[in-house]
C-alpha cells in the first residue's frame, strides 16, 4: 500500500519560504549536534591525557573544561529553544518563525547565546596566546590583535544586551548592526591571526629544513600543524556564516549552531597536539631562536672532543683550497658522526699511550673517562 502526503496537512498560513526557513533551523541544530559529538569525544580524549599530567597541565585542564561546559550550555539552549518553538507553541499565530521573532529574548535562548559568546571570547583569547607564543612573545606584534580582541568583547556585551530586550532578536534592525560589527571584528581577528601564525610556521619550516633537513619539519610545521595551530576551522566557518548573515540567506541557520560548537573543537585540537608533544609550547618555541646556535654548539663540541678536520670558521672565510668540513660534517647522519668521533678518540689514545710508554709512564687517568665517553 503506497502512502501519499496530503498538502492540506501542511501548517496553515505559512508559505513555502517559511517552511524552508523552519527546515534550515531544525537541520542546523541537528548538524550542530553532530559537531557537538565530535567536540565531546575530543574533550574526553584530552581530559584523559590531561588527568595523567594534571600537575603540569592545570591551565589546559581548567580551560578545556570551562570551554566545553560553555559549548554544552549553548548547544542545550539551541535544543531547548527548538522544543519551545516547534512543540510547546506550535499553534502560535504565524508559525514558529513568528514566535521566534517575538520571543527570541526568552531566558533559555539568551542563555544559550550568551554561552556561545563567552566561548568565542575564550577561543579568541587562546588563539591570541598561541600567536604570542609562536612569535616569541613579540609584544609589538601583539598590540593591534589585542585592541581588536578588546573591541570584539565590548561589542559582544552590547549585542547580548540588545537581544535580551523584549521583542528583539538576532535579526531585528536594532540588533543587526551590532551583530555585524561584532562578528566582523572577531572573524577578522581570526583571519589576521591565522595568516600570521601560518606565515610564522612556514618561516620556521624553512629555517629548520636548512639546518636539520626535511624530516625534522614534519611534526611541528606540516600542513596539518598549520591548519590546527592557526585555528583555521573556526575561521573558515566564521567567514561562511558572516557572508550568509549579511545577505540574509537561510543558509545561516545551518551554520550558526556549528559555529558555536567549533569554538570548542579548534582549541581542543591544539591542546591535544601540545599534550602529545606535537604542538608548540614554551619549550618548542625555543626552536625559533637563532638557528646558528646549533652550528656554534657543534663547533664547540668539535673543539672539546679533539675532532680533526672540523673547522670553526664560516665556510665563506676558508681558503679555496680547503674544503668546508664543517658544512660536510653537519650533513652526516648521527651514526657516522659517532663513528668519526670514536675513530678520532682511538687515534688520540694510541698517540698518548705510545708517548707514555717511551717516557716510562702510564696512561693518565683522564683517558679512562675518554674511553667511557667513546663506549657510551
Amino acid at each position: 500500500m503506497s502512502m501519499t502526503l496530503n498538502q492540506s496537512w501542511a501548517p496553515p498560513g505559512e508559505s513555502s519560504s517559511d517552511l524552508f526557513e523552519e527546515r534550515t533551523v531544525l537541520d542546523g541544530v541537528a548538524v550542530g549536534c553532530v559537531a557537538y559529538g565530535a567536540a565531546l569525544m575530543l574533550y574526553l580524549i584530552c581530559l584523559h591525557l590531561l588527568l595523567e599530567k594534571r600537575k603540569s597541565e592545570k591551565f589546559n585542564l581548567v580551560y578545556s573544561t570551562i570551554l566545553f561546559a560553555l559549548v554544552t550550555i549553548g548547544n542545550a539552549g539551541n535544543i531547548w529553544t527548538d522544543q519551545v518553538v516547534y512543540i510547546d507553541n506550535r499553534n502560535f499565530p504565524g508559525g514558529p518563525n513568528a514566535f521566534g521573532e517575538v520571543y527570541y529574548s526568552l531566558p533559555v535562548t539568551v542563555m544559550g547565546f550568551a554561552a556561545f559568546i563567552l566561548a568565542t571570547w575564550m577561543q579568541d583569547g587562546f588563539l591570541l596566546y598561541r600567536f604570542l607564543l609562536l612569535w616569541n612573545f613579540n609584544y609589538y606584534m601583539f598590540v593591534i590583535p589585542l585592541l581588536m580582541y578588546l573591541t570584539s568583547v565590548a561589542f559582544g556585551c552590547i549585542l547580548l544586551f540588545s537581544i535580551s530586550q523584549p521583542g528583539a532578536s538576532l535579526w531585528t534592525t536594532t540588533t543587526v548592526p551590532f551583530a555585524l560589527i561584532y562578528w566582523s571584528i572577531s572573524i577578522s581577528l581570526n583571519i589576521i591571526l591565522t595568516t600570521l601564525i601560518a606565515g610564522r610556521l612556514l618561516w620556521i619550516r624553512h629555517s629548520i629544513r636548512e639546518v636539520l633537513g626535511e624530516e625534522h619539519t614534519r611534526t611541528l610545521t606540516s600542513v596539518a600543524a598549520m591548519l590546527v595551530e592557526s585555528s583555521s576551522l573556526y575561521t573558515v566557518i566564521g567567514i561562511a556564516f558572516l557572508i550568509t548573515y549579511r545577505i540574509e540567506s537561510s543558509v545561516q541557520n545551518l551554520i550558526i549552531p556549528t559555529l558555536g560548537v567549533v569554538q570548542s573543537i579548534s582549541p581542543q585540537l591544539i591542546i591535544y597536539r601540545v599534550i602529545r608533544g606535537r604542538g608548540w609550547s614554551r619549550s618548542t618555541a625555543a626552536l625559533t631562536g637563532p638557528i646558528s646556535f646549533a652550528t656554534n654548539t657543534m663547533a664547540e663540541e668539535s673543539r672539546m672532543t679533539g675532532m680533526t678536520g672540523v673547522s670553526t670558521y664560516p665556510p665563506s672565510s676558508l681558503p679555496s683550497s680547503i674544503p668546508s668540513s664543517a658544512t660536510a660534517y653537519n650533513t652526516l647522519p648521527f651514526s657516522d658522526k659517532k663513528n668519526r668521533a670514536n675513530s678520532d678518540m682511538s687515534k688520540s689514545e694510541q698517540d698518548l699511550e705510545g708517548s707514555s710508554s717511551d717516557m716510562g709512564r702510564t696512561v693518565p687517568p683522564m683517558m679512562d673517562g675518554a674511553r667511557q665517553y667513546r663506549d657510551f
